[in-house]
């Protein structure tokens, strides 16, 4: 068999999942004059393209239909352009360390085909190489994440807080939200036992550790913050 006559029985049996045609092994192996297990090899290199440039897509065998047919994820996929406006925002906020925002970008690059992956890495290349993370390097991710479980279950937390000059105090606070504005990530939170009905604003990158208490919260109506405005 050349290779030349593989390829183009290769391109058929695509253009035939396309079709949502059903591939029956046995009928193919008659049609082409070859034995199951090069049938078989014809379908795995379908997948191994599907997978490497078109996620989401896959032949799987189909028992009702009785033989492969290809399968497209009933999901929200993301576009070129969507994924490559995401990963310019990530790299100009300079809020994550390096290794974050690059295990941030690669996670979203995987969920576009392998030609768009390749021409976004194309369109960011020199702003990766350039990136300067901002002065804290302080990983954030899972802080983020925990922070906001506490404030969906209003658990009090008490942070260790490191001020401008260099000195920590200690507050026990109501977090209420978690923004993002010019750099950094900020925790709005009421401190406990505080004169001010307003809440305070605490850079995530200083607060050097924190704990969630058992202690619940409620905040009264008048004094909700819409984190909106």
């Amino acid at each position: 068999m050349s290779k030349e006559s593989k390829s183009n029985r290769i391109l058929l049996l695509h253009d035939r999942l396309n079709r949502g045609e059903v591939l029956n092994k046995r009928m193919l192996s008659d049609e082409f004059g070859i034995d199951n297990k090069s049938v078989q090899r014809y379908l795995e290199d379908i997948r191994a393209y599907l997978a490497e440039y078109y996620p989401g897509h896959e032949v799987i065998y189909d028992y009702l239909k009785k033989g492969y047919i290809k399968n497209i994820a009933d999901d929200k996929s993301l576009s070129g352009a969507e994924v490559l406006a995401i990963t310019k925002i990530i790299i100009e906020s300079r809020a994550f360390t390096k290794d974050e925002m690059n295990g941030l970008i690669q996670s979203i690059l995987d969920l576009v085909t392998g030609m768009e992956r390749k021409a976004i890495k194309e369109f960011i290349g020199n702003e990766l190489i350039h990136f300067q993370s901002i002065t804290h390097n302080k990983p954030l991710l899972k802080m983020i994440w925990d922070i906001c479980f506490t404030i969906r279950k209003q658990n009090m937390i008490e942070i260790r807080y490191e001020k401008m000059n260099g000195t920590e105090s200690r507050r026990k606070i109501k977090p209420v939200s978690v923004i993002f504005s010019e750099f950094y990530y900020y925790l709005i939170a009421f401190i406990d036992g505080s004169e001010y009905e307003s809440p305070a604003f605490f850079r995530l990158d200083r607060i050097v550790s924190f704990e969630i208490l058992a202690d619940r919260f409620v905040i009264p109506e008048k004094n909700r913050v819409e984190v909106g405005e």
